[in-house]
């Protein structure tokens, strides 16, 4: 990640997490002379800092996701989340990255098209922690699983969500 971050800028300040397997693997990186940096906290699935834009009194948290792939993983994950935002009511916040997880059928396409516990646990967070989903307006589907023809999957699970 410094050689990473110093192609992006020569004073980029970085956190990681490294992946376990083929799974997991995030990075956040800011430049401290715009942002300052007030806390962070990484786990295997989430980077979230609290940082102030210099000049800039408000709050803000930011959150660089990568959702476990099981269940049980996904619901602590979203408890995490959700006492994260109870901790930081009035800060202006951005949950980006891979959810791992759809809100709807029209975000999966191919594949088995039944609708996961996950996803109503999904949409309870997104609607209690009063979210705004934002919608790429091109590239519907982020991630597929490079088949060809019938047994294609494609799902959007890279997510930006933001009060």
């Amino acid at each position: 990640m410094k050689v990473i971050s110093k192609k992006v800028g020569k004073r980029m300040e970085c956190i990681e997490v490294e992946r376990i397997g083929m799974e997991g693997g995030l990075a956040t990186l800011w430049n401290p002379q715009v942002i300052h940096l007030i806390f962070a906290k990484a786990s295997k699935s989430a980077i979230s800092i609290e940082i102030h834009i210099i000049g800039s009194l408000d709050t803000n948290i930011c959150t660089n996701v990568y959702s476990p792939q099981k269940l049980g993983g996904k619901m602590t994950m979203l408890r995490s989340l959700s006492n994260l935002q109870q901790r930081y009511p009035l800060a202006k916040t951005i949950y980006g990255g891979d959810f791992n997880m759809i809100t709807s059928r029209t975000e999966k396409k191919g594949g088995i098209r039944m609708l996961n516990r996950d996803v109503e646990a999904f949409n309870n967070f997104i609607k209690t922690v009063k979210l705004v989903d934002i919608i790429p307006r091109s590239g519907a589907y982020t991630w597929n699983n490079k088949r060809g023809s019938e047994r294609q999957n494609t799902s959007r699970l890279d997510i930006f969500l933001v009060t």
